[in-house]
């Protein structure tokens, strides 16, 4: 009976202890997910649809650090990273779809550094991407 009681006791802290732990994990997941949610919705400030419907990046107020963001974090960063090798069809997209000449000089500079690294062999088809990512 005593080896009884003990295993109850143990069994009801081992489970407090759980659900303790497991409502800590819950809520810093939620916490998370709610900086997520609200950085996407800052993020589609930057963002607008134009003639032909595609989504292009629009000049803001914000310092060129949060723009770049914002840029990175988009699905049309993902599309032109997709580009590549192709690098002038690369400069053509980020013409066409970023409206930010501050950003589009920074992002067209260094795509012209990598492609000529990339063409000339100093840099690999790894180190290209990587370096594309870095504005």
């Amino acid at each position: 009976m005593k080896g009884f009681m003990i295993f109850i006791v143990a069994a009801a802290i081992g489970f407090y202890l759980l659900t303790n732990v497991i409502g800590k994990f819950k809520e810093e997941d939620n916490r998370l997910m709610n900086e997520n949610e609200l950085q996407a919705q800052e993020d589609q400030k930057g963002y607008r649809t134009d003639v032909v419907g595609d989504m292009v990046l629009v000049k803001s107020n914000d310092p060129i650090e949060k723009r770049i963001g914002v840029w990175k974090r988009s699905p049309m960063h993902e599309e032109y990273i997709a580009l590549f090798p192709n690098f002038s069809e690369m400069e053509l997209y980020v013409d066409d779809r970023v409206h930010d000449d501050e950003l589009k000089g920074r992002i067209l500079k260094k795509l012209k550094k990598i492609s000529s690294d990339f063409f000339s062999g100093s840099v690999g088809e790894i180190q290209a991407k990587e370096d594309l990512d870095k504005i």
